[in-house]
């Protein structure tokens, strides 16, 4: 899926790579490590952000995953687990926000994406969530014929009525 779209940064994440991008379009200031070179100065802002079976929260009860782990151990204060969740970070100026999400994911809890939308829709940031039956978790591009295989044009004809 390569899209020709000047002047425009779409972020499209997938899992903890959701969780990355999610962070990235809501805190774009946020700053983990001494800048090495000039490229660590860049802060590029997000003209949209897709998010397909993220993660989004490290908090209470979804601390099970390799994300909240990696991110803030296993004996994370609930601060730093909210310090560490996307939700949180959503603002007015968030980015329109698509999300795709199988019911049948049992590494990153639907319910990701639902405090996610629930987030957006609160700030009235512009968000779409495709709900697929089935696909369970890492279905990428989803195999033909299935459930997981629409998310993908639905995604492209979101970022064609963004403009």
């Amino acid at each position: 899926m390569v899209r020709a779209m000047e002047n425009k940064v779409h972020l499209l994440g997938f899992s903890a790579g959701g969780h990355l991008l999610g962070m990235a379009a809501a805190r774009p200031d946020f700053v983990t490590y001494s800048p090495q070179d000039s490229l660590d100065d860049i802060r590029p802002t997000a003209d949209s952000v897709g998010l397909i079976y993220p993660v989004i929260t490290l908090e209470a009860p979804y601390q099970h995953t390799r994300t909240h782990q990696m991110i803030v151990g296993n004996d994370a204060m609930p601060t730093q687990e909210a310090n560490w969740s996307v939700q949180n970070y959503v603002t007015r100026a968030y980015p329109p926000t698509f999300l795709a999400q199988a019911e049948d994911d049992h590494t990153s809890n639907p319910h990701n994406t639902e405090l996610m939308r629930d987030a957006c829709r609160r700030m009235r940031v512009p968000v779409e969530l495709i709900e697929l039956s089935s696909g369970g978790h890492d279905f990428g591009l989803g195999k033909a014929g299935t459930p997981a295989a629409l998310w993908d044009q639905a995604y492209v004809r979101w970022l064609d009525k963004l403009g």
